[in-house]
């Protein structure tokens, strides 16, 4: 039977799952137990890789010896000389040979699991924020570094009501509704 890896990773979490190739999934893993806020994703990119798949492995009761073929999703994938880096880097981390390793962009991983029509896009909104888009031939468009800090995901959010909270208290601001249940 053959066991296939997949990898789904975002700047901050990375989940992996051992498959057949029905599509049976075997085991389910991620890298939760290790991550912190404050960790250098890029830095340590490789090892929440590892950790996710041999999560999942362990669950599956695979080795990774099995593994017919890695597709992995990862944050960073974003421009084409990205795909080799990050192809090396999944092999390496694994220790599979990079042949059977593929890369595509995260957001485009979820905007392929989302539907199969031809000319599609996805908003993927968590701690930051990136979009894609397909047109009917297939070609892909990756936003993410075209979208301002401030205008991305939760982190913005965030800051933007912290920005508000404080200007408020002190006298700068307009009052919020938020700053009332902060405060309680």
């Amino acid at each position: 039977m053959q066991y296939h890896l997949a990898i789904d990773q975002g700047g901050t979490k990375t989940d992996a799952l051992v498959f057949t190739q029905d599509g049976s999934i075997l085991g389910i893993g991620n890298d939760r137990a290790i991550r912190t806020h404050s960790d250098n994703y890029q830095a340590q990119q490789a090892q929440f890789i590892r950790v996710a798949a041999e999560n999942a492995l362990k669950a599956a009761n695979v080795s990774i010896a099995d593994i017919a073929s890695v597709r992995a999703a990862l944050n960073g994938a974003d421009w084409a000389h990205d795909y080799p880096r990050l192809q090396s880097l999944t092999a390496r981390a694994l220790i599979v040979p990079e042949e059977i390793v593929s890369i595509i962009n995260d957001c485009i991983g979820a905007m392929r699991g989302g539907t199969a029509e031809p000319r599609c896009a996805v908003v993927c909104v968590g701690t930051g924020l990136n979009c894609a888009a397909q047109n009917e031939c297939g070609e892909q468009y990756i936003y993410g570094y075209f979208i301002p800090n401030r205008d991305q995901g939760a982190l913005a959010l965030g800051e933007s009501a912290w920005c508000a909270m404080t200007d408020e208290w002190n006298g700068m601001g307009q009052a919020t509704a938020i700053t009332p249940e902060v405060l309680r």
